[in-house]
């Protein structure tokens, strides 16, 4: 798809006979083999339109877009958006961008046998934690390495850096942990980037060995 044109959004709802249409200026997509799926998307129109529409992509949608003549279906993630309507006079703008995953942890069970939980006695050790994979999507100014370093720094668990900019950002790109999407937008010039975090951020660190690129 080009810039030239706003894109037409529409949506047929088959058990309710409902067709949604709306318009957007900005979408950023992740391109995948099933298909592109909505990280973030402004659209306006009716509000009436522009809510159902948000409410279809936030319960997981296929969407129509056409932009120029060329027709993509886009995928949503279901409840996967944060969402905010806005209203200007007579007509509604919708913005959904794609969620962080939480920052979850879990607890790691001892591995001793009986014989050794009953050496503890009643005395019970404190389970080790570990943070869980988590997948989150950084947003910067067009060809902004130092703002997205910056963004990257505050999904990680610990400060960066600075220092090891360079060099943390290509290594992550090669090995697909910090992927750039798709931008297609009349207005924004941004950058958009989807940043995949192993258990308590691993994937950050030194090279051979368990130091991370932290302050």
């Amino acid at each position: 798809m080009s810039e030239n044109k706003l894109i037409e959004l529409g949506y047929y709802d088959s058990s309710a006979k409902i067709r949604l249409s709306a318009y957007a200026d900005t979408v950023v997509l992740d391109p995948g083999k099933k298909g592109s799926v909505i990280c973030a998307i402004r659209f306006g129109g009716y509000p009436e339109m522009v809510r159902a529409m948000a409410d279809a992509i936030y319960g997981g949608a296929t969407i129509e877009a056409t932009q120029n003549g060329m027709v993509r279906k886009l995928q949503s993630k279901l409840k996967g958006y944060q969402r905010q309507i806005t209203h200007d006079g007579v007509y509604a703008v919708a913005t959904l961008m794609a969620a962080d995953d939480a920052q979850e942890e879990t607890s790691l069970q001892d591995e001793d046998g009986p014989e050794d939980d009953r050496q503890k006695g009643d005395e019970e050790a404190a389970p080790q934690k570990t943070t869980q994979p988590r997948k989150c999507y950084i947003f910067c100014p067009e060809g902004d390495r130092a703002r997205l370093f910056e963004e990257l720094d505050h999904k990680t668990a610990a400060p960066l850096i600075p220092a090891f900019q360079d060099y943390v950002l290509a290594s992550l790109q090669k090995r697909g942990n910090l992927r750039q999407l798709e931008v297609i937008s009349q207005k924004e010039r941004i950058d958009a980037w989807t940043l995949d975090l192993e258990p308590d951020d691993k994937n950050v660190m030194m090279p051979g060995s368990k130091q991370a690129f932290y302050v």
